[in-house]
């Protein structure tokens, strides 16, 4: 079972991911800011991926892909930015710093896919089948 930890100010959007990723099969930790989420990547069980917000308070996406990047152990974790941020108008990390991107708002079947080509796995996910 992979490891995901989210990381969103938004609690929120926080439970979402966290009760989709969960229901999908992932093992899912949630931090509310990057200080939050340094802390538990530098104490804890390391994931196989971080989704994260890009705008938030006390250390934003940015600065934490920045600090995950400077790290031996945490340097090699693929990231998946999930934020209504605009790449061309806001302040992003550089390209090569993160694997995957989803806009919110998101469907979650948009997520679920990003987390497979990610991480190379396939989601169980369906999403529901329009009446006809």
């Amino acid at each position: 079972m992979a490891r995901v930890l989210v990381v969103d100010d938004e609690p929120d959007i926080a439970m979402i991911l966290r009760e989709i990723l969960e229901w999908d099969g992932y093992e899912v930790t949630v931090a509310s800011n990057g200080v939050d989420a340094l802390s538990r990547l530098e104490s804890g069980v390391i994931p196989d991926l971080v989704i994260a917000d890009l705008k938030m308070p006390r250390m934003d996406g940015k600065e934490l892909i920045g600090e995950m990047r400077g790290s031996p152990r945490t340097a090699r974790i693929p990231v998946i930015l999930v934020t209504a941020a605009v790449p061309q108008a806001d302040d992003f990390p550089p390209k090569d710093a993160y694997q995957g991107f989803v806009a919110k708002p998101f469907e979650l079947s948009e997520i679920l896919a990003e987390v497979s080509r990610v991480l190379g796995v396939r989601t169980s996910f369906q999403p529901a089948q329009e009446s006809q």
